[in-house]
């Protein structure tokens, strides 16, 4: 075998096993992007489902808050309805602690400043609307157990 031969075949090899190197290499950074895209869109999919839950509470805090300003022409009635209203709000602060959790998770997760922003911006504006809709209950027991001593 002339040198040329077995330069030629030693280089031949060479490339193949750089070949084999970056083709081990191309398959391991195809399955980091694969798992990479699977988890952005898990973070996708938690993002939704948080601003849908969020979207939930808050129409259900509007509806407390309307329920809590209404007149009341028949005092046993409004002591019901309320006394029910105040259950609802005790069976609701689970979901409120959730959202809390939630949040936190996903302002962990990468993703842009902006959506980190939205996040807390939705969170902030809940927590203040669920603080608003307890403080507003507890007046309006406290005005209800009032007019119980006044009345008996």
């Amino acid at each position: 075998m002339h040198h040329s031969e077995q330069t030629c075949l030693s280089f031949r090899s060479d490339l193949t096993d750089q070949l084999e190197v970056l083709k081990s290499m191309q398959d391991a950074v195809a399955k980091e992007l694969e798992e990479t895209s699977a988890g952005l869109g898990r973070a996708k999919e938690a993002r939704v489902t948080f601003l849908t839950e969020i979207l939930e509470i808050q129409t259900w805090l509007k509806k407390a808050e309307d329920q809590l300003e209404e007149g009341v022409t028949d005092l046993q009635e409004g002591k019901d309805r309320h006394k029910a209203l105040v259950a609802e709000i005790k069976e609701h602060k689970p979901d409120v602690e959730k959202l809390k959790a939630e949040a936190k998770d996903l302002v962990q997760q990468p993703s842009s400043s902006e959506e980190k922003n939205e996040i807390l911006d939705s969170l902030a504006d809940v927590t203040s609307q669920w603080e608003a809709v307890q403080e507003m209950a507890d007046e309006k027991s406290e005005f209800c157990s009032l007019t119980c001593v006044v009345r008996s």
